[in-house]
């Protein structure tokens, strides 16, 4: 590296870390930082250290929008969760259908695929359902080895 280069390199470093202690700096960066990240939290955080800074007044208006909207998305996620099936006295019949739906559907897999490993997944997920000692019996069937061993080839001569 030439003289001249490496001159220039340690103006630009020192001229980028003394603009790094210089409050009017630090304040942008705080500002820069709060408004990428656009979350009620960094906007107090800007408002709390830099109470006089040069965006000071903009911040308590963003922050005081961001807190609403986040404090109405929790107001509406809360909402969901209080008014969902499962919650509800109301909707006992719907849950109930809808077990019967699922276990139908386990059911009918095991049957479909014929293991002994989808049987006992059925087991497992319901071991007092509709079809449990059917389960029990394909498994127990499945399991038990051959009563006639099969044919084996005889030797060609």
């Amino acid at each position: 590296m030439t003289r001249a280069r490496l001159v220039v390199l340690l103006v630009i470093i020192g001229g980028g870390g003394l603009a790094a202690l210089l409050p009017i700096t630090r304040d942008e960066l705080s500002w820069c930082w709060a408004t990428s990240h656009n979350r009620a939290a960094d906007y107090l955080e800007y408002s709390t250290d830099w109470p006089r800074g040069l965006h000071a007044g903009q911040s308590k208006i963003l922050y005081e929008r961001r807190l609403w909207t986040e404090t109405k998305k929790a107001l509406i996620r809360d909402a969901y969760q209080e008014s969902s099936p499962a919650n509800s006295q109301a909707d006992l019949p719907y849950q109930k259908a809808l077990r019967l739906r699922q276990e139908s559907f386990l059911w009918k897999q095991a049957t479909n695929v014929d293991t002994v490993q989808c049987y006992q997944k059925y087991l497992r997920k319901y071991p007092m359902g509709r079809f449990a000692k059917e389960a029990r019996l394909r498994v127990n069937a499945l399991s038990a080895p051959s009563a006639a061993p099969a044919p084996t080839p005889a030797p060609s001569p």
